[in-house]
């Protein structure tokens, strides 16, 4: 599975500003270059009432790509608290070449919580074209559990020879 499949359902996601505006009605706020770019706001803490939200994102490194865990090699989420205000804005580029703010990575979405059998992982051979060009794919335990094994021919053959001899038929 993708993991864009568990971005929180409550926000509201933007492309770009042309987006914003179409959406919302009014253009966005000016782009502020001392801060990273955010598509995506949440209005829910706002109305709430709440000072601050948790979210859970991916943990990423400088460069915004993910970053594997310690323990184990994976990547994984990691827990973020944001201001209510700052979690309802946007920071939406203007889309110029080369200007300041332009190339720095984006506020990471937020995500719902991992299922208890999903863990993250990278993309392997098998997955979907799709989920080989992500950067990080989500996984559940039980999908392992209930796909067949595949057998190479050689190791078929061998197992034909062995029930043949043992004189059991498959």
């Amino acid at each position: 599975m993708l993991l864009s499949q568990l971005y929180l359902k409550r926000l509201h996601y933007y492309q770009n500003r042309d987006e914003y505006t179409a959406r919302v009605g009014q253009p966005p706020p000016p782009f502020d270059p001392t801060k990273r770019p955010k598509y995506w706001r949440d209005l829910y803490p706002i109305a709430q009432g709440l000072p601050e939200m948790e979210y859970k994102m991916l943990a990423t490194g400088p460069a915004g790509l993910p970053i594997r865990h310690p323990q184990t090699g994976r990547p994984y989420l990691r827990t973020v608290a944001m201001w209510a205000d700052e979690a309802a804005a946007v920071n939406l580029p203007t889309g110029a070449t080369n200007a300041p703010g332009e190339d720095v990575p984006p506020v990471q979405v937020p995500l719902e919580p991992l299922g208890e059998t999903q863990y993250l992982d990278w993309p392997a051979d098998g997955d979907t074209l799709a989920e080989r060009m992500a950067l990080v794919v989500v996984r559940d335990r039980r999908d392992e559990l209930m796909r067949p094994a595949t057998w190479r021919l050689r190791e078929q053959q061998l197992l034909e020879r062995i029930a043949e001899k043992l004189g059991v038929t498959i």
